[in-house]
């Protein structure tokens, strides 16, 4: 079982693997996890969760999901790796970003 200090720490502190290193976006390792468990963050929002999958089917195959689920776009699948997942992520928080800021047209109507 993981020790509660080193949980406590990598809460708080970013953990930028080479595959998942943007410079926009902080990917830490999920509270109680051990490896291979992100969350990616801008900021203090979180953006989403990348997992190497455990389950025997997916072998290999990293999940990947966003943290917004009000959305009609696909907001969850697989990638072949940790930078491929994390890129899905990050590529579906910026558009759903870009379709929350107001239409500058709409605006003067």
């Amino acid at each position: 079982m993981p020790d509660a200090n080193a949980c406590q720490q990598r809460k708080t502190k970013p953990v930028t693997p080479v595959e998942i290193k943007r410079s926009h976006y902080q990917w830490r390792l999920l509270e109680l996890s051990l490896e291979n468990d992100f969350l990616g963050f801008d900021g203090d929002i979180p953006i989403g969760r990348i997992f190497l999958e455990p389950r025997p089917r997916f072998k290999g195959l990293w999940r990947w999901s966003s943290a917004r689920s009000e959305t009609a776009i696909a907001s969850q699948g697989y990638a072949a790796s940790a930078g491929l997942a994390a890129a899905a992520v990050e590529a579906l928080y910026e558009k759903l970003r870009a379709f929350d800021r107001p239409d500058p047209l709409r605006q003067h109507q």
